[in-house]
């Protein structure tokens, strides 16, 4: 009996050890200690890619403006509706940063038809070639297309998976203004 009393006490303690622990880590968060991730709140992961001229484009090259990242394939029917709205975005804000991450390991054309199947929509999106899935991997892409608002420090501010919605465009106008 003394035994099963020592061993519920132990596991009390444990527990309650641990709850303290997770207290002392939501705080740290909290502060101004901010975290790299891929969800809202985050700051946004760092990558370089080559862009559609072969130059090394580097997300931390954007530094100080906002982002609207995008990751895609040519073949992604969503993704197509998709370049249209986001097209028109870009027309009306003309200060955002738009990069436009193609899937390239997962195209069945070549670099070329990729660019010029995404500047159809736009010759102005900053198209970058993802060809090992480098960067679709640091943000866990698991469905295409998927978005993120990057703010001017780097936080990313929304987190958007599948296709943009009117709702969805609406919220994004929101977070574009401010």
């Amino acid at each position: 009996m003394k035994r099963f009393i020592l061993f519920l006490f132990l596991i009390i303690f444990m527990i309650s050890s641990v709850g303290c622990e997770k207290k002392e880590k939501q705080t740290i968060t909290e502060d101004k200690n901010i975290q790299y991730g891929i969800h809202e709140g985050n700051k946004a992961y760092d990558f370089i890619l080559t862009d559609s001229d072969g130059k090394k484009v580097a997300l931390s090259d954007f530094k100080g403006e906002k982002v609207f990242l995008n990751f895609w394939a040519s073949w992604c029917k969503y993704c197509e509706i998709d370049k249209q709205k986001i097209a028109s975005l870009q027309d009306e804000y003309k200060n955002i940063k738009f990069l436009m991450v193609n899937l390239t390991e997962l195209e069945k054309i070549n670099k070329d038809q990729i660019r010029d199947y995404l500047f159809r929509y736009s010759k102005d999106f900053v198209l970058l070639y993802d060809d090992e899935s480098y960067a679709a991997s640091i943000y866990s892409v698991a469905a295409i297309p998927t978005s993120y608002i990057i703010d001017e420090e780097g936080i990313i501010r929304k987190m958007i998976v599948g296709p943009i919605t009117n709702r969805l465009e609406e919220e994004i106008r929101q977070l574009l203004d401010n």
